[in-house]
């Protein structure tokens, strides 16, 4: 009987025992949710986590680390700001739970990637103008948003509605432009890390409104032609008219097109005409020959 009450006694010391070792072994589980806050261009990020499922005898305090260095205790917290700045490029921050027996569970980790440097800026250029609008076009080294400042002067006053798609060729149109007026301008792209380059000042001018001088234009046709004498002398009559078309007649038929006209320049877009080299003179409203030909059959006059 003493033998078995003895037994009795040793069974429940070792049951408690290993009771209370087997609570205290078992480390606690891995952190989750490890996330950076702040932007990629932070050089100093913070990161915040979720305390493990299983803490073990309690979480005390919570080790960090950063691309394999030196492991930090931060308390019982589950939110830690690096305090030294980290270089461009890829990173890796690790975390690790501490429970009340000094147990450590296994390492939760993130990697990020640090960026400090704008996208560059380069083939800034305006085109299209129209008397009210202007087309801002740009590349970047890196994918990036699209904005355009702009106004009279290089105090600029407007911009454009900020694209925040990511490209790296930029297109942005300016509407409501004042005609035959001057514009300032500058670009601006932000990358993904939240980095922002801005370009220099540029400038670009709208068309004018102008008005050809004349309704009814005479203008004498030469030809350089090996067989000029057929051309030569030849008279032309062109009549335009309020919606921008025109009539031209010849010896050699009637024709009409668009026409346009802006700096002293005419420019006559024919539906059809024959495919020949011309100079035309008036002394009366326009002089010099002709300045640009295309087998289009548009001609310039200046």
């Amino acid at each position: 009987m003493k033998n078995l009450v003895t037994a009795f006694f040793l069974f429940l010391c070792l049951t408690l025992v290993f009771s209370v070792a087997g609570c205290g072994s078992v480390p606690p589980g891995i952190p989750t949710g490890i996330t950076g806050t702040t932007s990629g261009n932070d050089t100093t990020p913070t990161f915040i986590w979720y305390a493990p499922i299983h803490a073990g005898s309690g979480i005390d305090y919570y080790l960090v680390s950063v691309d394999g260095g030196e492991w930090m205790n931060v308390g019982n917290v589950t939110t830690y700001t690096l305090n030294s700045a980290l270089s461009d490029g890829s990173h890796t921050f690790r975390v690790k739970a501490v429970d009340k027996a000094g147990n450590e569970g296994d390492e939760g980790s993130s990697t990020f990637t640090c960026d400090t440097t704008p996208p560059s800026i380069s083939s800034v250029t305006a085109s299209s103008m129209t008397t009210s609008s202007a087309l801002i076009t740009w590349t970047t080294d890196k994918t990036s948003t699209s904005e355009v400042e702009y106004g009279t002067t290089a105090s600029y006053g407007s911009s454009s509605p900020l694209n925040s798609s990511l490209v790296a060729s930029h297109s942005v149109a300016l509407p409501g432009l004042t005609s035959g007026t001057t514009y300032h301008y500058r670009v601006k792209s932000k990358d993904a890390a939240g980095n922002e380059a801005t370009s220099g000042d540029y400038t670009f001018g709208t068309e004018g409104v102008e008005v050809i001088p004349t309704n009814h234009l005479v203008l004498t046709m030469t030809h350089d032609d090996a067989s000029p004498g057929y051309y030569n002398g030849n008279v032309v009559d062109i009549r335009f008219t309020d919606n921008m078309r025109f009539t031209l007649d010849d010896k050699f038929g009637t024709f009409s097109g668009d026409y346009s006209y802006g700096g002293g320049k005419l420019k006559l877009d024919f539906d059809s005409y024959p495919a020949w080299t011309m100079t035309f003179t008036d002394a009366t409203n326009f002089t010099g020959t002709e300045a640009g030909y295309a087998d289009t059959g548009t001609y310039l006059w200046e």
